[in-house]
């Protein structure tokens, strides 16, 4: 009989949990999401949204729209910055009221709204919906606002109205380049320097055309694409100052194509401008704007710049033993499995691995400015700074010996480099380089 009893209230406490997930926990979500749903001042999805008009009531408006991508077409016929324009559509698709001020108002004049800071209209699946947003609020971070139902007043949030709050600045495409710098085939470079065309092929990479021989490392130009297709305007010229500016423009101090088959696109860069900028134009954007003067070093003066000047090719796997030396602290390291040791009989710690790869990949790094031609001999074992790497067996990947670390303002120095059992060869390498090298056998021999 109590076992009965037992079984009948478990049965009664499932019933009323049950009751209570569904009731409580699910139906309970359901309201809050439908609460919240009911906050939105329009029921659209951003995808939805097909044309735009925003500005101050009574003053110039900026129209928008989309055919494949969003363009402006007042008061300037220019493509749009899709990435603004996303946060834009979010925006007004997720407009929210934080609270109804009047259901019906019989002056706007209180709220601002009889004339509106803002006022935004869009289409979306062919109906006109809009947004008027007059003062801000005494008390609270908040604006009065209506929509289409126009003597309806609410409030919504200051951050809500600072996303709508956009300027032609903010809307207007400031990317001269759109392509992706993955799909680019062809580079065209033209400077007072002179010019040079980059092509790349399956299989093939880089290659400078009608210049074969000349070998280009592609890390380079990468990097050149990288940077290049990240350029974006800083501020476009007004009428006088882009009159001036156009002068500097013919002929222009660097002219860029970029290409993808058939599809091109060219910037020219001109003269100085404020700022350490430079006025640019663009067949993509309208107008004379400034690009930021750090965003061009990249672009080279000519294929020397691109020009493949490793001075050692290995994998970083291939390196079993190393021999390091800095003044008179001498250590030799064995790969073992993914740690390094000090070679038996050495004592001392053994150093973390990332700062053995780290040494590896600034070996890999080093490139030639030329030839040298060098006053005395290759220092070898006496060099002050010297790096050997070997593989399992033992013999010899490459030799780096520096003789000195230029010091001061000295912009280059003398390393020589005897790659497998080759006789050493002196260069000439940019003193930064040297000074890294130094810096990365260094932290290999930290031992504390």
């Amino acid at each position: 009989m109590k076992t009965r009893t037992v079984f009948i209230y478990l049965g009664i406490f499932a019933l009323l949990a049950g009751y209570l997930y569904y009731f409580e926990v699910r139906q309970g979500k359901t309201r809050l999401a439908e609460e919240e749903r009911a906050r939105l001042l329009f029921q659209v999805e951003p995808s939805r949204i097909s044309a735009l008009r925003l500005g101050p009531a009574g003053g110039n408006p900026m129209a928008l729209v989309r055919d494949g991508h969003w363009r402006l077409t007042e008061p300037i016929q220019s493509p749009a910055d899709e990435f603004v324009l996303r946060g834009l559509l979010a925006t007004l698709a997720g407009l929210k009221t934080e609270r109804q001020v009047e259901a019906t108002a019989q002056d706007l004049r209180p709220y601002g709204l009889d004339q509106p800071t803002l006022h935004v209209a869009f289409e979306a699946e062919g109906r006109w919906h809009t947004v008027r947003i007059g003062a801000k609020t005494p008390v609270g971070d908040h604006f009065y606002a209506s929509s289409d139902e126009e003597t309806r007043v609410v409030l919504v949030a200051a951050s809500q109205e600072a996303a709508l709050n956009k300027s032609l600045l903010d809307l207007r495409g400031k990317e001269p380049f759109t392509l992706r710098s993955e799909e680019i085939d062809r580079i065209e470079i033209s400077r007072s320097e002179g010019a040079f065309v980059l092509s790349r092929s399956e299989g093939k990479g880089w290659q400078a055309s009608g210049d074969p021989a000349v070998k280009i490392k592609t890390a380079k130009v990468e990097s050149l694409l990288n940077q290049v297709t990240s350029l974006h305007a800083g501020r476009f010229a007004e009428e006088a100052e882009a009159a001036r500016a156009r002068l500097g423009l013919h002929p222009p101090r660097v002219r860029l194509t970029l290409s993808v088959k058939e599809r091109r696109e060219t910037l020219l860069v001109g003269a100085p401008g404020p700022n350490r900028g430079f006025y640019a134009k663009s067949d993509r954007l309208p107008g004379i704007f400034l690009v930021d003067e750090d965003a061009l070093k990249k672009v080279p003066a000519g294929l020397g710049d691109l020009e493949d000047r490793t001075l050692l090719s290995f994998e970083t796997e291939q390196v079993v033993k190393l021999r390091l030396k800095l003044g008179e602290n001498v250590v030799e390291l064995e790969r073992r499995g993914e740690t390094w040791a000090r070679s038996e009989g050495e004592g001392g710690k053994a150093p973390e691995g990332w700062r053995v790869n780290a040494l590896l990949r600034r070996a890999q790094d080093l490139e030639y400015l030329e030839p040298a031609a060098p006053k005395a001999q290759e220092p070898g074992d006496r060099a002050p700074l010297r790096l050997v790497l070997a593989s399992r067996g033992g013999e010899r990947i490459a030799a780096i010996s520096v003789s000195g670390i230029p010091a001061g303002e000295e912009r280059r120095g003398v390393l020589w480099v005897a790659r497998g059992s080759e006789a050493p060869k002196a260069y000439l390498v940019e003193a930064d380089a040297l000074r890294s090298l130094e810096q990365g056998i260094k932290q290999v021999l930290i031992s504390d």
